[in-house]
């Protein structure tokens, strides 16, 4: 199996025990090479997890799933931002 990010942004899957919550889980399985992580934490959306051969997926509010890739960022950009930018898609609800 190849290496999978999955970040939820708001509808969690249906196997919630397998989803990490806190960002020092999802770093620890990060940092063991863990194949598949499942979590809710924007702030490990780094590009270094893509040289390092992870698939990042990204859940966004409106249900569409947008997988990044490094054609997609800049080596050192602040995915996290991007991401919570809605530049791949609706992560944020604008307020009225």
């Amino acid at each position: 199996m190849k290496k999978q990010l999955h970040v939820f942004l708001k509808d969690y899957p249906n196997c919630i025990l397998k989803t990490t919550h806190s960002l020092s889980s999802t770093l620890s399985q990060l940092n063991n090479g863990n194949n598949l992580i499942l979590t809710t934490q924007t702030h490990i959306l780094n590009s270094k997890w893509l040289l390092k051969g992870y698939k990042i997926f990204v859940y966004m509010i409106d249900k569409k799933v947008v997988e990044v890739t490094l054609d997609d960022v800049r080596i050192g950009q602040n995915l996290e931002k991007m991401v919570l930018g809605n530049v791949f898609g609706l992560a944020v609800e604008e307020r009225e």
